[in-house]
């Protein structure tokens, strides 16, 4: 019997264009109308979902009667307990740095590898993200 290895799944969030809760640059959505994009945004644009569907769309529930998202929609066309976990990362921890970190260990559980790339845009930031000095480290502050 032949050993089968799954290939990766990566998800890359360039932290340029995520809107989270630490940011001010419109609402946070799938995609909203300033570019910037939630983690379930990327994902559901990694997974072949064109931007004209993502636009101003808040949760993946939202995508249900044009898109099969089986680990985002659940049997009953509702965000699945999953989504609903990686919404409240998104928006609710304190630090971009727990945020992160969660988020990464989060999609683990899926097998899919978070990668977090580019710069935050530190004018849209809330201001209490640039008192903490890891996250000054990842606004390159310090």
């Amino acid at each position: 019997m032949k050993n089968k290895t799954k290939e990766k799944d990566y998800l890359i969030i360039d932290r340029s264009k995520w809107q989270n809760g630490g940011h001010k640059n419109g609402n946070t959505a799938l995609l909203n109308s300033n570019g910037q994009m939630c983690c379930l945004g990327f994902r559901c644009k990694d997974m072949g979902i064109p931007e004209s569907d993502l636009i101003r769309n808040v949760e993946p529930e939202n995508l249900r009667e044009r898109w099969y998202i089986p680990d985002l929609i659940n049997k009953n066309g509702r965000n699945s307990s999953f989504a609903e976990k990686a919404i409240e990362i998104n928006d609710g921890l304190e630090s971009l740095s727990e945020r992160e970190n969660a988020l990464i260990e989060h999609f683990a559980k899926k097998d899919i590898i978070v990668e977090f790339t580019g710069k935050y845009n530190k004018d849209y930031l809330a201001a209490k993200y640039l008192n903490t000095e890891e996250d000054q480290k990842l606004i390159n502050l310090k």
